[in-house]
């Protein structure tokens, strides 16, 4: 779909856009998004269960 609308604009006007169809039809947008989150998420502390159970959950 990325190459479908991409070929409608002027090379002469969009050249690094147009550069880039190759890279952007190849992307994963899908795994970047889990690895991401993964990667976010492996660096979250977490609290001791009990914290959220006697107040002292912050």
């Amino acid at each position: 779909m990325l190459r479908l609308g991409l070929h409608r604009l002027p090379a002469a006007d969009y050249p690094r856009l147009r550069a880039l169809v190759p890279r952007l039809a190849d992307h994963d947008g899908e795994r970047g998004l889990v690895e991401g989150l993964d990667s976010l998420l492996s660096r979250v502390s977490e609290p001791p269960l009990d914290a959220f159970h006697d107040g002292r959950a912050r």
